[in-house]
């Protein structure tokens, strides 16, 4: 698909519209190059989801949590002593 776009200014930047067209939603994120020859080209950045990865769903969070001491229930004696 081909359409035809003027560049615009928008503030501080210029800007370049996306035809509705191609399908593109609000708040996508694309990596900009600009070649030699003048041409622009975008492309989808990719961002992986750590928490979707194989490590990630194996890993024991409830494990991290009971272990570490920084993450226990705070003793309610305690509250307001510490100045």
């Amino acid at each position: 698909m081909t359409d035809k776009v003027k560049v615009r200014k928008s503030g501080n930047s210029l800007v370049l519209t996306v035809p509705t067209g191609f399908g593109v939603v609000a708040g996508e994120e694309y990596k900009a190059s600009k070649l030699a020859d003048g041409t622009i080209i975008y492309e989808p950045t990719t961002h992986t989801n750590i928490f979707a990865t194989k490590e990630a769903r194996d890993y024991d969070f409830q494990a991290d949590v009971q272990n570490d001491p920084e993450l226990q229930p705070v003793d309610p004696h305690w509250i307001g002593t510490i100045r």
